[in-house]
């Protein structure tokens, strides 16, 4: 091959090694994607319990929506999803590697979009208690606080899957509902 200079038959379409249907990926998306939204509160409660002695509960919780999120929805389904489904054997020859597909059984393998589907939750609560000691050999004031902190974080993951990747009636077929899931 000579740069600039017409090279037919470089490529042999009848012998090409590695190039088989199914192994191109496609990534798109729709250019009027929403702006992500972070909605965050918080409530803290603080009472004196004995002299010189406070407690403090605090909660924070936050969610996240229109979050960045890939939707694959062509990818093949494993070898015992396909035959649980179908009950036949895996597919064999030139289309084998897309024949299992949910979209395209011809030329396409993974297909990928680009959408703003993901979401995020966050909840966190934290009591803690404070005491002040006056003593006669500090020169100042000490202070002890003890925090015990809970938390329960939630978020979906990156790339939402297609049904046909489940046994049937395991998701809901329903984008939005299985994201939820």
């Amino acid at each position: 091959m000579v740069a600039g200079v017409n090279s037919n038959n470089t490529l042999d379409l009848k012998t090409v090694n590695g190039i088989t249907r199914g192994t191109g990926t496609v990534y798109y998306l729709d250019p009027h994607q929403p702006t992500a939204r972070a909605h965050e509160w918080n409530v803290t409660v603080e009472r004196e319990i004995l002299a010189n002695t406070s407690a403090k509960l605090s909660y924070v919780g936050n969610h996240g929506s229109r979050l960045a999120q890939y939707n694959s929805y062509n990818d093949a389904a494993n070898a015992y999803i396909w035959y649980t489904t179908t009950g036949v054997a895996m597919p064999t020859g030139e289309y084998a590697n897309v024949a299992r597909r949910n979209f395209d059984q011809q030329v396409f393998g993974t297909i990928w979009r680009y959408q703003k589907s993901g979401w995020s939750n966050d909840n966190s609560s934290s009591p803690s208690a404070a005491s002040v000691f006056e003593g006669v050999c500090l020169p100042g004031v000490l202070h002890h606080e003890q925090c015990h902190a809970r938390r329960r974080q939630r978020w979906v993951d990156q790339v939402l899957q297609a049904p046909n990747l489940f046994l049937p009636g395991a998701v809901p077929a329903d984008d939005q509902k299985r994201n939820r899931l």
